[in-house]
């Protein structure tokens, strides 16, 4: 699933309005004079019956944060030009987050739904997941328990078709993540309406023999409170005696944390060398020099660049050499893996751009 950077346009505006300061407290606007800052209202509205919605926290980083009033306004003043990042939270939705660009000399509202300029629409939360995954071995089905299942999220872009001038934007925390009990059966809650998903099984291993990811389009209805039940996901073995690399944690990666790989069977280290692994980062000159480390089993290897942080928003690419399994295997699906670093922190923390 692509994910993209959405952005507003934001520009001074004019006049006396109630506005909030850096405490979130409200207080009296003065007239917009033309300089090097700006004002912006931010206007809230139900992505589903274009209600505005009142107590919704707005943030623009590193300028506070303001609720809306009853009529789903906020504003904010002395906004620097140039591009921030703003977020949008309320009990029962989904948190939003975008970036935004801020011009001098007009005005503009960011609403959270349909309006005459553009919209930023906020969805509640609400539509459930559950489903079961099989894997198939001798013409028989088994249910597949403890596999990785993740759910990746965005805004239904069928909605925006219906309206004008309509901008999209980023959930919060776009990618979910649960594991399939005994059964088989997974299920995942407070899933926002109007959303579309991709459900990816992971890797995974079992009896000896391996199952390759799946990925599924879901398309969500319309209504917070329903229920999607999934068809039954049936793995077939794909790699059946292979090496692998099983996963990664690149949905989850942050600034600070080791990027990891995931492999199928423990690997002979004595004949790994680490020096033929390299690591590059989009915009940066010449390789990353990171450190190198082996769990206990020896099937997960860890990175992390010697300074201990990521850069945020650069997309690092990792070419793996050469790996053997204990059992003499070369690893079959080797290939470059790539990832993002988010900043580290809670998973609310309006930095967490999911790029």
């Amino acid at each position: 699933m692509t994910k993209g950077i959405y952005r507003f346009v934001l520009v001074a505006g004019a006049g006396i309005l109630l506005y909030c300061n850096e405490a979130g407290n409200p207080v009296s606007g003065t007239q917009f004079q033309d300089g090097s800052t700006a004002s912006a209202f931010i206007k809230v509205q139900n992505v589903r019956n274009e209600v505005p919605l009142k107590g919704v926290l707005v943030t623009i980083e590193g300028n506070g944060s303001c609720t809306t009033n009853v009529n789903g306004v906020a504003r904010f003043d002395d906004l620097r030009i140039g591009t921030h990042v703003i977020s949008a939270s309320l009990i029962g939705y989904e948190p939003v987050v975008s970036e935004v660009i801020i011009h001098a000399d007009s005005s503009y509202s960011i609403p959270l739904a349909l309006q005459t300029s553009m919209t930023l629409p906020m969805h509640r939360k609400g539509t459930f997941v559950r489903g079961k995954i099989y894997y198939q071995k001798e013409n028989t089905l088994h249910p597949v328990s403890q596999m990785s299942v993740e759910l990746e999220l965005s805004p239904s872009a069928a909605l925006y078709d219906e309206w004008e001038e309509v901008e999209t934007v980023d959930f919060l925390q776009p990618v979910r993540s649960v594991k399939t009990l005994p059964d088989g059966s997974y299920f995942f809650d407070s899933i926002p309406e109007f959303t579309v998903g991709r459900l990816i099984t992971q890797n995974h291993q079992v009896g000896g023999l391996l199952y390759g990811r799946v990925y599924s389009e879901i398309i969500y209805s319309q209504a917070a409170g329903d229920t999607i039940n999934f068809p039954p996901i049936i793995l077939s073995p794909e790699v059946n005696g292979h090496f692998i690399v099983l996963s990664d944690n690149s949905d989850f990666i942050t600034d600070t944390t080791a990027f990891s790989i995931t492999f199928s069977e423990p690997v002979d280290t004595s004949r790994y060398n680490p020096n033929g692994t390299y690591i590059y980062g989009a915009s940066l000159p010449g390789r990353v020099l990171h450190s190198q480390k082996w769990n206990k089993t020896l099937t997960i290897l860890s990175f992390k660049p010697f300074d201990g942080v990521w850069k945020q928003g650069e997309m690092y690419t990792v070419i793996v050499g050469s790996v053997y399994s204990i059992s003499g295997k070369m690893l079959f699906n080797i290939r470059d893996l790539t990832f993002k670093a988010a900043f580290s922190g809670a998973e609310t923390d309006v930095k967490n751009l999911r790029l």
